[in-house]
């Protein structure tokens, strides 16, 4: 037995012996990995800065470092078993260099704890210049900082807690969207480039304790230790002051004499397991209740079967008597298994529903492929004399657009199904101006260019000038409106990926809808809240991956009074108040003709004594209705001038005084 303790003893002595003692930014380098990888290390009198379950975080006293900002002054030690050392503790560590999955370590290591109390190393100050917003992104922007303290002020969490107690975050006051362009690094020369927003980084609060956010709430303070994990860098906390409000983000009620319609992807909603199913119907009607405020008419993506959307609605029937929804689904083989669907609330007639596009197909290759494997859904609906439809879309992803295998396929795709809807709304259009259809669902696409298709742009008929591979065609005119647009830009999201807050599910009207439009908003509870609700059935939080919209409107154009009476003669009213300086108001009315809503060709233009044109002010089709349109006259001179509204065979002219 003693001569086994000396030889352990003896290869012990060996081990230390053999080590290089070296700082830790020696030992961490300039590079992404450590030079001593497989080597055996020693380094002494350094500071115990985090201790974890099984490991801890070291970093050489500020005295001793080498204040060069491309080297790392912390690392971390693996033991495998709880440590025996705290933060404060000054510790002498032989080890193995080794890089874990791509973060540097000291395993197997043997530690001495040399004193207790002393004062942690100055934390790394990171800002909104730090980690850089701009690409190209330096190799080791955040490597440099590997294992040591960093700490910042009026951060931001642009994500929910996911189930691994983790969010992301940024270091500046403002969160992240997703932005136009082909993702960094590809590059097609003369189009926009997305940077993908390289600033952001996670927080790790760990899941067995984890701190609970939603994307948008304000990171006071936080001062931890940088870690590498999974292709990922973020901050595992020491201290951690954040803002843990997850109150929904809720539509308003809706008045008495609107009607509005919603869309939400369901993410995969199916009977495979009953008790799973039962759970997600309870947050579904929590969502659609407390949330979307129960609209009339709700388009819903990835639903398995007419068993699944049965029960969701009498589940809602369940949770308020008052709500009886009827079900339409129409069941499409499909790679996925998952249909569009309809719930439609009593009191709105559905005349007819039918599928589009199933034969669509596009040639690529030498092969024909069909365009839509989920095809668009049509629902006719309506409401007294009030007739419109809605066009349920759930469109190809952008998975593996820069694959340089499968991504000319996907371009293609994407490209030809956007085509196909521009093409059959415009004969919509064309069939009959007047028509008010509403094009809503998961068009997996923003409301600008993506670089190589933009989608919404063709489908609109609305390109961003910014450009795309694929050019828009001049096919929808008048343009379609996506209602996304008129949605406040910080509230302009559906969905979240790492981070980076944007809009993949949209609303979009023909304009002869849109005149009818009073509301619309995204309603949050899901795509950045926290993951943890997600099994939780008394919480409408994480009932999906997606964020679902809402739109409301009247039966009367914007313009008329809330009686819904419509104007049965033209009348150009006199301006208010005049004189004026330097705005004034100028109303009109557009008649009924024979109890038949026909649209008019309306413009409004602005002339001075001498008969110039200053201003159109109109220039569009419009409803029967009152308008009121405001008109300033900062940049010009005081005098006379006239204003003449024309609308069909009507014309009528009215002076006005600016006086200054």
């Amino acid at each position: 037995m003693k001569k086994i303790f000396t030889m352990l003893v003896l290869i012990l002595g060996a081990f230390v012996l053999n080590a290089q003692t070296l700082e830790i930014y020696e030992i961490q380098g300039e590079g992404m990995t450590t030079p001593y990888e497989g080597q055996t290390v020693t380094t002494n009198n350094n500071i115990v800065t985090m201790v974890l379950g099984n490991s801890f975080f070291m970093q050489t006293p500020d005295s001793r470092s080498d204040n060069n900002p491309n080297t790392s002054d912390g690392i971390m030690v693996y033991l495998g078993q709880t440590p025996e050392v705290e933060a404060g503790d000054m510790v002498n560590v032989t080890g193995t260099a080794t890089e874990y999955y791509d973060m540097t370590e000291i395993s197997n290591p043997s530690v001495t704890v040399v004193s207790h109390n002393n004062p942690l190393p100055t934390a790394v100050l990171w800002d909104e210049n730090t980690p850089s917003p701009n690409q190209p992104w330096p190799e080791n922007e955040i490597e440099r900082f590997e294992g040591m303290l960093v700490e910042f002020y009026n951060g931001v969490a642009v994500s929910g807690t996911n189930i691994h107690g983790d969010f992301w975050a940024v270091a500046k006051s403002q969160r992240t969207f997703r932005e136009p362009g082909i993702d960094y690094p590809h590059r097609i020369s003369g189009l926009p480039v997305f940077d993908m927003n390289p600033e952001k980084f996670e927080i790790d609060t760990f899941s067995s304790d984890p701190t609970l956010v939603k994307g948008g709430n304000v990171i006071t303070h936080v001062k931890g230790c940088v870690r590498y994990s999974f292709g990922d860098y973020g901050i595992y906390p020491i201290e951690l002051e954040v803002d843990t409000d997850i109150t929904p983000d809720v539509a308003s009620d809706q008045p008495e004499n609107q009607y509005s319609v919603g869309t939400l992807n369901c993410h995969v909603l199916n009977d495979d397991d009953n008790a799973v199913l039962q759970t997600r119907v309870a947050k579904f009607s929590k969502y659609i209740r407390e949330v979307m405020k129960s609209p009339d008419i709700i388009a819903l993506q990835e639903v398995e079967n007419n068993n699944v959307l049965q029960t969701l609605a009498n589940k809602i029937h369940s949770d308020d008597a008052s709500l009886n929804y009827t079900g339409y689904i129409i069941e499409y083989d499909n790679f996925s298994g998952l249909n569009l669907a309809f719930l439609v609330k009593d009191g709105i007639t559905v005349t007819d529903n039918f599928l589009v596009g199933e034969t669509a197909t596009f040639n690529l290759g030498g092969g024909t492929y069909d365009t839509f494997d989920r095809p668009p859904y049509m629902l006719y609906a309506q409401i007294d004399n009030f007739a419109f439809r809605v066009l349920n879309v759930h469109l190809r992803s952008r998975n593996s657009i820069d694959d340089s295998q499968d991504g000319e396929f996907v371009r293609v795709k994407r490209h030809e199904q956007s085509l196909w809807l521009a093409n059959y709304l415009q004969n919509i259009q064309n069939s009959n101006p007047t028509s008010k259809v509403a094009i809503v669902g998961d068009y997996n696409a923003f409301e600008f260019t993506d670089g190589y298709v933009d989608v919404l742009g063709q489908i609109t008929g609305d390109p961003d000038p910014l450009g795309a591979l694929f050019e828009v065609q001049n096919i929808v005119n008048p343009p379609l409106v996506n209602l996304t647009k008129n949605d406040a830009q910080a509230n302009r999201y559906s969905y979240v990926y790492e981070g980076d807050a944007q809009a993949l599910d949209h609303i979009v009207v023909t304009s002869a809808f849109n005149n009818y439009v009073r509301y619309f908003k995204f309603v949050h509870a899901n795509s950045d809240y926290p993951e943890y609700f997600e099994n939780d059935a008394s919480s409408p939080i994480a009932t999906s991956d997606h964020d679902g919209a809402v739109f409301r409107f009247t039966t009367y154009p914007i313009g008329v009074e809330d009686g819904g009476v419509l104007p049965t003669k033209f009348v150009l009213n006199q301006n208010y108040p005049n004189p004026f300086n330097p705005t004034t108001t100028i109303t009109y009315s557009l008649p009924v003709t024979r109890g038949v809503e026909t649209q008019y060709t309306v413009s409004l233009q602005i002339f001075n004594s001498l008969g110039q044109k200053i201003v159109t002010l109109v220039n569009k089709e419009q409803a029967p209705g009152n308008y009121s349109v405001q008109f300033n006259a900062e940049n010009l001179p005081s005098g006379v001038y006239f204003y003449t509204l024309r609308a069909g065979d009507f014309v009528s002219t009215r002076k006005m005084i600016l006086m200054k």
